[in-house]
């Protein structure tokens, strides 16, 4: 016995249900997946602002001061690129959840 689990587009869903329901038990489970989206690559990409929540959660968790290290390391942890630690940061403030204190320094807003 195997098991088998996989992402799905939205209009996809109907044909590989149909496809699979007479293969396996009837204790199939389909669970929608909020805040994902298929890349060209046939990746997966986490979009929305549970990204940008997930960077500050990873950022608390690190204890570290904010700068552009510490950032690098909680957009990876959050599932974003390395490279867009600066867009991560820039979303962070607009949220309200930080505040620039110095060039490359930032730090909590209370």
């Amino acid at each position: 016995m195997f098991r088998i689990s996989f992402f799905v587009e939205d209009k996809q869903l109907a044909g590989v249900l149909r496809q699979v329901a007479g293969a396996g038990p009837k204790d199939l489970q389909v669970v929608p997946v909020a805040n994902l989206k298929a890349k060209a690559n046939g990746g997966l990409k986490v979009t929305d602002r549970a990204t940008v929540e997930g960077f500050v959660q990873a950022l608390k968790a690190s204890g570290a001061e904010i700068n552009p290290a510490s950032a690098r390391a909680a957009a990876a942890k959050c599932g974003g690129s390395v490279t867009s630690y600066s867009y991560f940061l820039k979303q962070a403030i607009d949220q309200g959840a930080i505040k620039r204190k110095g060039k490359g320094l930032y730090a909590w807003a209370s």
